[in-house]
């Protein structure tokens, strides 16, 4: 993330060890969009759409979603 509340940040929300035999071969990566939810207690939730590009079947593109959560203040 790049940016908070307004304020600049340099905040990594997912760092992936090793890459998920469910991805197969990524070959890009696109935020597509993020959803923020506010809990009753006034806590939020932000939830970044992630598109993740592979290649697929005869040298075709395939694209699927990820969602990754991340929580401020935590």
């Amino acid at each position: 993330m790049t940016e908070k509340a307004g304020q600049p940040v340099s905040e990594v929300l997912q760092d992936d060890a090793r890459i998920p035999e469910s991805r197969h071969c990524p070959t890009g990566y696109r935020i597509g969009g993020v959803v923020t939810h506010i809990n009753d207690d006034g806590s939020q939730v932000h939830v970044v759409m992630v598109l993740v590009k592979s290649l697929g079947f005869e040298g075709t593109t395939d694209r699927r979603w990820i969602a990754v959560p991340t929580w401020p203040g935590r």
